[in-house]
């Protein structure tokens, strides 16, 4: 019990998405198995204190919602949706029933239910602010699926003969299917960053920036304080809500910075969100419209023409307004 909710206490910190599977099996445990109810009943009693710890400390934003298809172009027909999993899963779509139908009864209810839920309410509902993200739920499904799809063919091999050919063609083609698979990987293009002490602006917030300073960012991937290893004010969408800060909350924020239109709203701003230095690139993410005659009046910390980026003390910026403050 104790081991159990533990495990469960830590999967909501680390994967909603498997706290959710493992909270639906053991729900369905919990129906159809009257034994192991007080043993669940307790695990999730002791579980309880984290989940009311993630609700209170996390931005949990992200609701459940209406949206059929999955990540279907076309029009939502039973035909393109036949259609779209044969292209995902191939043979396992006729392998994984045939499967369950042929295990042993307690594997069928085990698992039957649980399977068919985590296949079709992903198909039907958006679990996220992403759809996409959907996919854990069918990789869950698939990893449990193929253990049946296998069964499948060790009992068509069973059969003499033509059931051995079956069986045999059928495992040819599943492992030509993840063969397949491969190819978008070696047909990848491959890439580089560069870092301390090859990089510059890395080398610059190492040397410079306190390890433990936030540093507003107008870029998200791999921006050189983040390789520096401090701490950005606001990160890419995905990671931002995922990991429960307020996303929308911070990136209104950083708007507000960057379009301040004084010296002194600028301070006044940094000082509320504890940011201690601000980096302005030429080439911002698409959301932030930066003032660049502000930010050009003044002298920057750091500055790299070439690239078109220029990093900026919260200090030396509540300085310069508060001298704008006296002249006036």
């Amino acid at each position: 019990i104790i081991s159990g909710s533990a495990l469960l206490s830590t999967l909501l910190f680390i994967n909603y998405a498997a706290a959710g599977i493992a909270g639906l099996f053991l729900l369905w445990f919990f129906i159809s198995s009257p034994k192991s109810r007080r043993d669940i009943f307790w695990a999730g009693a002791l579980t309880l204190p984290a989940l009311l710890f993630l609700v209170h400390s996390a931005n949990l934003s992200s609701h459940v919602s209406w949206q059929p298809g999955y990540l279907i172009r076309t029009a939502l027909t039973a035909s393109s949706l036949v259609t779209y999993w044969w292209n995902n899963i191939g043979l396992h779509s006729m392998f994984i029933p045939v499967g369950l139908a042929l295990a042993p009864r307690l594997l069928r209810r085990i698992y039957g239910v649980p399977l068919l839920v985590l296949f079709v309410l992903p198909n039907l509902f958006r679990f996220s602010t992403d759809m996409i993200n959907n996919h854990k739920f069918f990789n869950f499904f698939m990893i449990v699926g193929s253990m049946f799809s296998a069964f499948t063919l060790v009992k068509l091999c069973s059969v003499r003969k033509i059931g051995m050919i079956a069986g045999t063609f059928g495992f040819i083609l599943l492992i030509a299917s993840g063969v397949i698979v491969l190819f978008p990987i070696f047909n990848d293009y491959k890439g580089s960053v560069a870092d301390a002490p090859s990089d510059q602006e890395v080398k610059y917030f190492i040397n410079n920036v306190p390890s433990d300073a936030v540093v507003a960012n107008t870029t998200w991937f791999y921006h050189p304080a983040s390789l520096a290893g401090r701490s950005l004010y606001s990160g890419y969408t995905y990671f931002t809500w995922s990991y429960g800060y307020d996303q929308v909350t911070r990136e209104q924020a950083l708007v507000s910075i960057y379009e301040a239109p004084t010296l002194a709203r600028a301070c006044e701003l940094l000082a509320q969100h504890r940011v201690a230095y601000v980096e302005v690139s030429r080439h911002p993410e698409q959301y932030l419209h930066p003032n660049y005659a502000l930010w050009n009046s003044l002298s920057p910390d750091y500055v790299n023409t070439d690239k078109g980026i220029a990093v900026y003390r919260a200090e030396t910026i509540c300085e310069h307004a508060s001298d704008e403050e006296k002249n006036i």
